[in-house]
């Protein structure tokens, strides 16, 4: 298996078109994949292909997959040009192998993916941090436990400004089973475009993978020397977008940092089993730089910069009265950082679910508002664009 690895990885990366009339391909693959934070909370899906082209996508090779009444088209992938793949949800009566059927003019062929050969999902990672600098992070994250890890790889993909769907994968780079960080190169991502970054872990069988986004906009400028905890995009129980955090460690009374893309209004509230919110610091320099504070059966008006601590601790609290005069740039990863503590040791995996006011802005300031924020209305207008390695 291991050698099987290392081989699809090679024909992925450095695979080359060829000047032979008839079809020919290097590998197929199929694998269950589970996604949080790329176009939902939590997306279930099969992910198959077929990859090592001799007559690449970008030469006219296309195609089409099938499988018990299931069938569509297979898409390109910028980073891997030999490659055609497709998406379905997943579903138990669809766990064999899939059909491809691959066409380049005159030329037809016909090829099988392998099955599923396991059906024990793999979980998400957590505690994702990107530090350092805002035009190429380091991002670092936990790996599941519990697990045997065959491959922990790391992917950028671009994302639609107008409907906030992941467009195409940017890079795919296998680091190996142990990999914890990745240090995004210089020149990759552009400031102001939205991006996802995503950490993809494959089981031993690679049948099964994770994919866990987190929502990007770089900006010239360094990111807080602690680092900022990310969150993926979720969904709250009236379906408005919501911005979850997977679990992160805490200590009693040490601070996090905390930060989505869009503000104008935020709940803050614990996960189950999380210690209590110790104290908050909203950030300084935004509109008047005051902000309503509510929680329990209190509200009180804070300055940014001040540390407000909660007698006894609580497992929610508000923020209201940020000025949509204040003009928050959706540019700027760092638009309201928040500074957390605990009262004691454990894990953080709550919520910050943002609070919209009945504003119009111009067209185009809200598709750069809504970036990051609105899961996809239909999966499908996404064009089946998934990561894919097995």
């Amino acid at each position: 298996m291991r050698v099987l690895r290392n081989t699809l990885i090679s024909a992925l990366l450095v695979g080359t078109a060829s000047a032979q009339a008839e079809i020919t391909y290097d590998f197929t693959y199929h694998f269950r994949d589970r996604q949080i934070g790329l176009v939902d909370q939590i997306r279930d899906g099969h992910v198959f292909g077929v990859g090592g082209l001799n007559l690449s996508p970008s030469s006219g090779t296309s195609g089409t997959f099938s499988q018990g009444g299931v069938f569509g088209s297979l898409y390109p992938l910028t980073c891997c040009p030999q490659q055609l793949e497709g998406f379905s949800l997943f579903d138990p009566a669809t766990t064999g192998a899939w059909t491809l059927e691959l066409t380049n003019g005159a030329h037809t062929r016909t090829v099988s993916t392998p099955p599923l050969w396991s059906s024990v999902p793999m979980p998400f990672v957590n505690a994702i941090v990107v530090s350092g600098n805002g035009l190429a992070p380091l991002m670092t994250w936990q790996l599941p436990t519990g697990r045997d890890i065959s491959s922990v790889d790391f992917s950028i993909l671009t994302i639609d400004p107008l409907t906030t769907e992941p467009t195409d994968v940017l890079i795919y780079v296998p680091l190996g089973p142990s990999a914890t960080s990745f240090q995004i190169p210089e020149g990759v991502m552009e400031a102001g475009q939205t991006y996802r970054l995503a950490v993809n872990v494959f089981d031993t069988t690679f049948s099964q993978r994770s994919l866990t986004a987190v929502t990007f906009v770089p900006f010239q400028g360094a990111l807080d020397p602690l680092g900022v905890f990310l969150p993926t995009i979720g969904t709250g129980p009236g379906g408005e977008p919501t911005f979850v955090f997977q679990p992160i460690p805490v200590t009693a009374g040490v601070p996090i940092l905390i930060d989505p893309i869009v503000v104008e209004g935020y709940d803050y509230a614990i996960g189950q089993g999380d210690p209590l919110f110790a104290s908050v610091v909203l950030p300084q320099g935004i509109g008047d730089g005051l902000y309503e504070l509510s929680y329990l059966d209190q509200s009180l008006t804070i300055a940014g910069g001040v540390e407000h601590v909660f007698a006894g601790g609580v497992s929610a609290f508000s923020v209201r009265g940020i000025e949509a005069s204040a003009g928050l740039s959706p540019d700027d990863p760092l638009a309201f950082v928040t500074t957390l503590t605990f009262v004691a040791d454990g894990t953080f995996s709550g919520t910050m679910t943002p609070v919209t006011v009945e504003v119009i802005p111009e067209p185009g300031t809200w598709a750069l508002m809504v970036a990051g924020l609105v899961g996809i209305s239909s999966y499908c207008r996404w064009r089946v664009r998934s990561m894919a390695q097995v």
